[in-house]
């Protein structure tokens, strides 16, 4: 269980990276939305760029490190645990993972689609404005 719970804190280690990383995208986001809809000052040239590299640069996936975990429930060493409500967050921890990662590759699809379309509509943006 000692491994398990290290595992499980190296995985909250990762996961508050994570957040850290998203909230910054957030506030780059939110600042593009600002220029976009009017509501602060057009961008320096080279603020702009960063602006949109901030906003999607960072890769927003989940990796938690569940090789122990996934050992314990392929062996079946979860029926000797006497919590029987760790062996439920136990056994539907890695489902819950799968749904995260369904959902993290679709917005890796958006965000990719929004870049496209950046690329595609930023092009001459500074020379008309």
């Amino acid at each position: 269980m000692i491994g398990l719970k290290e595992e499980f804190q190296i995985s909250a280690n990762k996961l508050d990276e994570l957040i850290r990383v998203n909230r910054e995208s957030l506030e780059a986001a939110k600042s593009l939305a600002q220029f976009i809809s009017g509501d602060l000052p057009i961008p320096e040239e080279t603020e702009f760029p960063t602006l949109l590299y901030r906003t999607f640069a960072y890769d927003i996936a989940y990796n938690p490190n569940n090789a122990l975990l996934s050992e314990m429930i392929n062996s079946g060493s979860l029926k000797d645990l006497s919590n029987p409500q760790l062996k439920v967050n136990f056994t539907t921890w890695l489902a819950t993972l799968d749904d995260i990662a369904k959902q993290e590759t679709e917005l890796a699809r958006q965000r990719t689609e929004s870049l496209s379309s950046s690329a595609r509509t930023s092009t001459g943006y500074f020379s008309t404005h």
